[in-house]
C-alpha cells in the first residue's frame, strides 16, 4: 500500500520544530525536526494548529521523530492531558533511535492515553496500522 505523504486541501505548516501535514486518510503527520527539543510552550502551540484540523475529536495522528529529539519533563507530563488526547483517536509514533524508542514506551506506558497508541520504525507500517481506524 503506498500512502502519499503530499498534503491534502493545502494544509502544511512549518514551526521552528515541527512540520505539519495533513495527509491520505486524514491522517496529520507531524514530523519533529532533528535537534529539536520541544518544550511546554512548543507543545501548546502544537495542539494550537493540529487541533483545528481535526473533526469530531478522533484524529488519527502520525509523529515522525528525527535524531536528537528531546521534550523537557513538563511537555511530557503535558502530553497526555485528557483535553489534549481527546482529539486523538490513534496515534503511530515513528522513531529513528533507541533512544526515542525507549523514551516513547515509557511514555505510553507510565501516562497510559485513552487513545490507541503503537511505536514503529518505519512510516509505511505506521501509516497502514492508522488507516485501520478510518
Amino acid at each position: 500500500m503506498n500512502v502519499s505523504i503530499e498534503p491534502l486541501a493545502g494544509k502544511h505548516i512549518e514551526t521552528a520544530k515541527c512540520i505539519f501535514t495533513q495527509i491520505e486518510g486524514g491522517i496529520i503527520r507531524i514530523e519533529v525536526k532533528a535537534h529539536s527539543h520541544i518544550d511546554l510552550d512548543d507543545l501548546n502551540e502544537n495542539f494550537a494548529i493540529y487541533s483545528n484540523w481535526v473533526e469530531n475529536n478522533d484524529g488519527l495522528f502520525l509523529i515522525v521523530t528525527n535524531i536528537g529529539v528531546s521534550s523537557s519533563t513538563k511537555a511530557r507530563m503535558e502530553f497526555s492531558n485528557y483535553n489534549r488526547a481527546k482529539v486523538k483517536k490513534a496515534e503511530a509514533v515513528v522513531v529513528k533511535s533507541t533512544l526515542i524508542r525507549v523514551m516513547a514506551n515509557f511514555q505510553k506506558y507510565v501516562y497510559k492515553p485513552d487513545h490507541e497508541i503503537k511505536i514503529f520504525t518505519k512510516e509505511p507500517e505506521a501509516i497502514k496500522w492508522l488507516l485501520q481506524y478510518q
